[in-house]
């Protein structure tokens, strides 16, 4: 493996087998063992992943993007301890090695940001065009938002404890107690009130799914039985299955459209100064 210069900055042998068998490690660790011709590959692109990095901090030096030493040290905070009593001591971390890796990890986060401002947001008319040619992609099955009161069998004294209880508070909120009310105060899960938000089937057991998915609005199931309890439900609203509206899924579009603007200014920016490098290996 030789040594590469990039711009006339030295990538060591030492550099490059590093991050190389780092990058195997992880391939394998998601794909199994590699083949000869894998192995290959990751050497290639580990090898260009080191270059596009010292072009990147080399860009950062030109711009003056370097990172202060608030920066490094808080970084160092964030995943090194320190020794009560020992001011600024990092549990050996905090070498000089550690902070110079550090500080290229931000430079290069640096210049990545300035370039991904140049990623324009996308205009109405694009949003609008891109929901109409991608419909399939918010395409929604039917969904409801119901509430439930669970009285769970594990920790129940037994089965029909379980199911009297749950039969009691179905009482309650028959003769008016307010529903969040009693799930908040009685519920096997008392969080929101009992609230589930919007969910569509399968999500939840199909024992669960099977009547609240049949129960009209605002209509108080009986008690019924699935794996983990004795269950009673109030579905709130209902929303049938098809493509959710525009200005439903608006948000999420401009979004998805504005990252990749941003990924294409990144491409263009990192493209501009890999076709102006001079990069050499070593003999």
């Amino acid at each position: 493996m030789k040594e590469v210069t990039v711009n006339g900055e030295l990538l060591t042998k030492d550099e490059i087998r590093a991050r190389v068998a780092q990058a195997r490690l992880e391939r394998e660790a998601a794909f199994g063992p590699l083949s000869l011709e894998a192995r290959l590959t990751v050497q290639d692109e580990a090898l260009r992943a080191l270059i596009d990095c010292m072009l990147i901090i080399q860009e950062g030096r030109r711009l003056s993007l370097l990172a202060s030493e608030d920066e490094v040290d808080a970084v160092l905070r964030q995943f090194a301890r320190r020794y009560d009593g020992v001011d600024g001591c990092r549990a050996g971390a905090d070498t000089a090695e550690s902070r110079e890796d550090i500080a290229r990890r931000i430079m290069v986060d640096k210049v990545v940001a300035r370039w991904r401002e140049a990623g324009r947001r996308p205009r109405l008319s694009e949003l609008r065009d891109y929901y109409r040619n991608n419909q399939e992609q918010f395409y929604a099955p039917e969904r409801i938002h119901a509430s439930h009161i669970v009285c769970n069998l594990e920790g129940a004294e037994s089965e029909q404890a379980a199911c009297e209880k749950a039969e009691r508070l179905h009482g309650l909120v028959a003769r008016g107690e307010d529903f969040g009310h009693v799930a908040s105060l009685y519920s096997d899960c008392p969080e929101n009130g009992g609230d589930l938000g919007w969910f569509a089937r399968g999500v939840m057991v199909d024992e669960f799914d099977d009547v609240v998915f049949a129960t009209q609005l605002r209509e108080l199931t009986p008690v019924f039985r699935s794996q983990f309890g004795f269950h009673f439900a109030v579905v709130h609203a209902k929303k049938p299955a098809g493509i959710r509206p525009f200005d439903e899924v608006c948000a999420a579009i401009e979004n998805t459209l504005w990252l990749a603007n941003q990924d294409r200014e990144v491409g263009r920016a990192l493209g501009a100064l890999q076709a102006k490098a001079v990069i050499r290996r070593q003999a």
